[in-house]
């Protein structure tokens, strides 16, 4: 299971940043989008394959946390500092606070037969 995420900057050398053994598993080898959010301190990265996003510093390469999503792959900066926006393969759209861990569902898009990617373009069939 090697390292999935990294941190890289001009004129430096590239940081490979892992997770603890169980979460690296989870993420199954795959990762589907990355963002940061609106501070830029921080970084979401997406394993649908695992049902996971974990959060990352964007200073040291450090996992911050992780949350279960299922199927879960779109990430977007939320409007605050720490604040994503999450969706999953069903339609699901959720914020994801980092700092208090809390969590809101704002849409659930229900369509017969579709299936959603990481840029929330519908996909039927």
């Amino acid at each position: 299971r090697p390292p999935l995420v990294g941190l890289h900057r001009r004129g430096g050398a590239l940081q490979l940043c892992a997770a603890p053994a169980p979460l690296q598993g989870q993420m199954r080898n795959y990762c589907g989008s990355v963002s940061a959010d609106s501070s830029g301190q921080c970084f979401a990265v997406s394993s649908p394959r695992g049902n996971l996003v974990t959060f990352w510093s964007a200073a040291d390469g450090r996992l911050l946390g992780h949350t279960s999503v299922a199927d879960g792959c779109g990430v977007a900066a939320g409007s605050e500092a720490g604040e994503f926006l999450l969706s999953s393969g069903g339609g699901q759209v959720l914020r994801h606070n980092l700092r208090d861990g809390s969590r809101q569902v704002l849409q659930q898009l229900v369509l017969p037969g579709a299936r959603w990617d990481n840029h929330m373009a519908g996909h039927t069939g």
